[in-house]
């Protein structure tokens, strides 16, 4: 971290992006908790915190963590949003029925917002993988 300027990297980053005008830049990580303990914490302190806490909000980051494997390491707890993706975590306050009614619909609203997105019939191609 003493000779990699990071933020001298984010601005040059953040040049070129502006050209093309983009103001986000967003960065997608998913599994990361299967990464070895110690090889997430040098990720996790090395890369994601640093450029998570030092771009004025420019890098996001959308990362997926299985429970109790989570490490924020110095990121700046303060710019975090939890997101639990687990149904019961998500839905537990409720009765298992009402639990399991909301998980149903939570994943059929997902499946046809993807499928409407990307212009696809849902009924025809799952036909298709079935055939």
């Amino acid at each position: 971290m003493k000779v990699f300027q990071v933020k001298k990297v984010i601005e040059s980053i953040k040049t070129i992006l502006k050209k093309m005008k983009i103001t986000k830049l967003v960065v997608m990580l998913d599994d990361v908790s299967e990464i070895d303990g110690e090889a997430l914490k040098l990720f996790i302190d090395t890369i994601v915190a640093p450029l998570n806490n030092w771009s004025d909000e420019f890098v996001k980051f959308k990362i997926a963590f299985y429970p109790g494997r989570v490490h924020y390491g110095a990121i700046d707890l303060g710019k975090i949003d939890k997101v639990q993706l687990d149904f019961y975590e998500l839905y537990s306050e409720f009765d298992s029925t009402r639990m399991e009614e909301n998980a149903i619909d939570f994943t059929k609203r997902l499946l046809d917002n993807r499928f409407e997105y990307y212009i696809l019939d849902i009924v025809n191609s799952f036909q298709t993988i079935v055939i």
